[in-house]
Order: structure tokens, then sequence, then C-alpha cells
């Protein structure tokens, strides 16, 4: 979810509402399917998949093309990341493992048509990345749609 909020309009409940859908609701699902993820991880490999974005990464030059949803939205995903590598660490000794992938900026009513990418070639790079870097060493980081480490 992304919402206008430079400082200059940014407010309490562009904030809060950002981090209840990009950030606490992920945590509380996986919390909610604990029991059953542990089932499962028990019995081979399984994996939490958070979808997040690279303008969460605090190293990273955030696009001038973002900088309108730089508080609530940027935010929001930083902290989702947070989650994610504190998840692949509680979670690993169950057997299930936890990355976040950005599948880009794509086409879509959050997008906007002016995206750079097609909603299918965001989605085959997800696909990709999950049949492919979900492994023990990539546990908590957070793996573009091309398959590469976006630093936190």
């Amino acid at each position: 979810m992304g919402v206008p909020g430079s400082i200059d309009s940014v407010t309490a409940e562009d904030m809060l509402k950002n981090f209840e859908v990009n950030s606490v609701a992920p945590l509380m699902l996986t919390k909610a399917l604990l029991p059953l993820l542990k089932v499962s991880g028990a019995r081979g490999k399984t994996s939490v998949i958070n979808i997040s974005s690279s303008v969460g990464s605090m190293s990273l030059e955030i696009p001038e093309i973002f900088t309108r949803e730089i508080y609530p939205y940027c935010t929001s995903k930083a902290a989702l990341n947070m989650i994610t590598k504190r998840l692949s660490v509680d979670l690993k000794p169950h057997g299930i493992h936890v990355i976040s992938i950005c599948p880009g900026h794509l086409k879509t009513d959050m997008g906007g048509p002016n995206a750079a990418l097609e909603v299918s070639t965001g989605v085959s790079g997800v696909m990709h990345v999950i049949k492919t870097m979900v492994t023990d060493d990539n546990l908590g980081k957070l793996i573009n749609h091309e398959g590469s480490i976006v630093p936190y």
C-alpha cells in the first residue's frame, strides 16, 4: 500500500495505515500460520515469502519517482525487511526459510501506467527467485525480481 507522504503532507494516519498493511499484517499472518508452517517445515522445505520493496532499503538512494511516498511506504517496507530478518533467525530451527522479494516497479494500480515493468515480468521474476534463491545463504535477505540481493 502506498499513499503520498512527503514531510509536508505525511499524517500519523497514513503512517499507521501503511505499517498495518505492509509490516504488521505479514507478521501476524505468519504468526497465525506458524503451527502449520512448523508441521510443514518438519517434513521438508517450507518458505515464507514477504513482498517488500527496494525503496525500503536504507542503503540505496530512493529514485525521485518514489519521493512522494517516502515516509509511509518506504518506512513500512524497511520495517518489513527487519521483520523478515528476525523471522529468518527465529524460524530457521523449524526448517522454515524466510526471505523478502521486491517484484520491481510494476504497472499496477499502485505503480501506475508509467511504471518500468509489466506485471508478468515481476511475476516471472518472483517465481524464479522462489524456485532458485530460497537457500540457507539467502535467509532473511531482500532479493529483487532479477535475483540480486538488495542491501538493507
